[in-house]
């Protein structure tokens, strides 16, 4: 399964990277059975193993980027980064 990230600014891509997950450093049956050892899960269990995609330090995202995720066969996540302002105390 190939995951994908991208950071578009001002309308081209400015960062991008893949990965998929035969690159994570357990196989998704070994985090299952790891769960499933002390727990009970009645409904389901949603594990988050992170996208295994890191910008480099350097690459800092700014109002108005575009950061989109897409997992084939799972679908794509598309935000758009706001600046939150902080109030004159200094806090957000």
């Amino acid at each position: 399964m190939t995951i994908s990230a991208h950071i578009v600014r001002y309308g081209s891509i400015h960062w991008q990277a893949q990965t998929s997950l035969g690159q994570l450093n357990r196989k998704l049956e070994d985090k299952v059975d790891y769960a499933f050892r002390c727990q009970v899960f009645s409904d389901c269990l949603i594990l988050s193993t992170g996208t295994g995609i890191v910008p480099p330090l350097d690459i800092a995202l700014k109002s108005g980027d575009i950061v989109e995720i897409m997992v084939a066969g799972v679908g794509f996540l598309s935000n758009t980064m706001v600046e939150i302002p902080k109030s004159a105390n200094g806090e957000y």
